[in-house]
């Protein structure tokens, strides 16, 4: 590939859902299906007050990047307060999720080091 500078607008895309997440929503900014790039994948996730991201794993390490609003980070161990500004590392398979507790979306950014977020298989604790 050639070097190249890739610009994301988060502003400017819309926000994706499925049922299988739920409430939950989400934006690809850097990802190999939508933008010309590899070896990394970005994404925004919101996350509306008193709903979750459950807690899971997966084999691929994660930065999480709160962008706003204020958050659980749930651990087997201990759960943690996230807040605006906040950078979280997660290495391979640690089990993980976030829960809103404040009273606006909570925001993360993810990246992952992967083309796309498709490849990230997620395992979910039940």
């Amino acid at each position: 590939m050639t070097a190249q500078v890739v610009i994301a607008k988060p502003n400017k895309l819309d926000w994706r859902r499925s049922k299988e997440y739920g409430e939950l929503k989400w934006k690809l900014l850097v990802d190999s299906t939508i933008t010309n790039t590899s070896d990394i994948s970005v994404g925004a996730l919101k996350i509306k007050p008193n709903h979750s991201l459950a807690l899971h794993s997966h084999s691929p390490k994660e930065l999480y990047i709160i962008k706003t609003g204020k958050g659980l980070l749930l651990k087997p161990e201990k759960n943690e307060i996230i807040k605006t500004g906040d950078v979280v590392f997660i290495s391979e398979n640690a089990p993980h999720g976030v829960r809103n507790i404040g009273k606006n979306s909570l925001i993360i950014y993810w990246i992952f080091q992967t083309d796309c977020w498709e490849e990230v298989k997620y395992n979910f604790r039940t």
